[in-house]
Parts: structure tokens; C-alpha cells; sequence
């Protein structure tokens, strides 16, 4: 029985050496980390308005269903509001990749950006900015 079930193992851990990808997958460009964070971002925001505004509507439509006298159960309303808050959760991830990808292509070569410096002014601390010359040397 041990050397049933160490064959099996062994064939297993063979197919997932023959399994594994043998070319690594292409590298995107600045230019295309940027157009992926932009539509991530837009597809993020349809998904916050369209489900802050479900979520505004379903919640009158319950409201109004709660508050007649018929036997209505407020179904629609409450589904409206579930799909509503689920829409608007969903957008947190695309805002989440689209950072992600804008961070990867600011990473990306040689640019500008701008620093910020805590400086002492005239009424307390105050953050300054000023530009600096970024350089990304991959080793």
C-alpha cells in the first residue's frame, strides 16, 4: 500500500513539473500599466455611482413599500439595496488594482515627481514640495 501511494505521489509531482509555464509572460509598458489603471479607475467609479444611486433608489422604493397600508413586503426595494451596496463593494478592488498598476508604471525608468519635506514655517510645520529626479536601476 506504501508504494501504491508513493507512485501516485510521484506521478502527481511529475505532472506538475511538465505543467509549469516555459516562457515567462511578457512585460506591459508604461504606457499600457497607465491605460489599464485608467479603465480599472473608470470601471471602479461606474460601479461606485450606479451603486450609491440603486442604493439611494432601492431605499425609497422601501420606504415607500414599509410605510402604505397594503401587505406589500418591500422585496424590490430590498433587493434594490443589497444590489446596490454590493455594486458600490465592488468597486473597492478596481480602485485598489488601479493604484497598484499607476505605482507600477510611475516605478517604471527615469521621470519627475514631487517630494514632500516637513519644514518648520511661520506658524508650526508645514510640508513643502519640491521636484526630484527619480532613476530605477533594476539589479
Amino acid at each position: 500500500m506504501k508504494k501504491l501511494i508513493t507512485g501516485i505521489v510521484l506521478l502527481l509531482l511529475c505532472q506538475t513539473v511538465f505543467s509549469q509555464q516555459q516562457t515567462p509572460a511578457p512585460t506591459l509598458t508604461k504606457q499600457e500599466y497607465l491605460q489599464k489603471s485608467k479603465s480599472q479607475k473608470t470601471t471602479a467609479w461606474i460601479l461606485l455611482g450606479g451603486g450609491a444611486a440603486l442604493l439611494v433608489a432601492g431605499t425609497a422604493v422601501f420606504a415607500d413599500d414599509f410605510n402604505l397600508s397594503e401587505k406589500n413586503s418591500g422585496t424590490g426595494g430590498g433587493v434594490m439595496m443589497i444590489a446596490g451596496a454590493a455594486a458600490a463593494g465592488a468597486s473597492v478592488p478596481f480602485f485598489i488594482a488601479s493604484a497598484r498598476n499607476k505605482g507600477k508604471a510611475s516605478a517604471m525608468g527615469a521621470g519627475i515627481k514631487l517630494e514632500q519635506n516637513l519644514m518648520i514655517g511661520q506658524n508650526g510645520f508645514v510640508l513643502r514640495n519640491y521636484p526630484a529626479i527619480m532613476i530605477r536601476v533594476v539589479l
